[in-house]
């Protein structure tokens, strides 16, 4: 099927700059907390690839 990508490099640069923050900001100090990052942060961009992010939108913007 040609409509899906051979590489995750879209779904990579997505969350990059979520990553870049979270980097910086010294963010989540457990590995639990960097797994339910990991977690909102993939649904929230999901939400945002289909325009429904809604309130969350504003923050994932750069």
């Amino acid at each position: 099927d040609s409509r899906i990508p051979l590489t995750n490099n879209q779904a990579e640069r997505t969350l990059r700059h979520l990553v870049l923050k979270r980097k910086i900001s010294f963010g989540s100090l457990t590995k639990r907390k960097a797994d339910n990052l990991s977690v909102l942060l993939s649904v929230l961009m999901s939400l945002k690839q289909r325009h429904q992010a809604g309130f969350f939108g504003e923050y994932l913007r750069v």
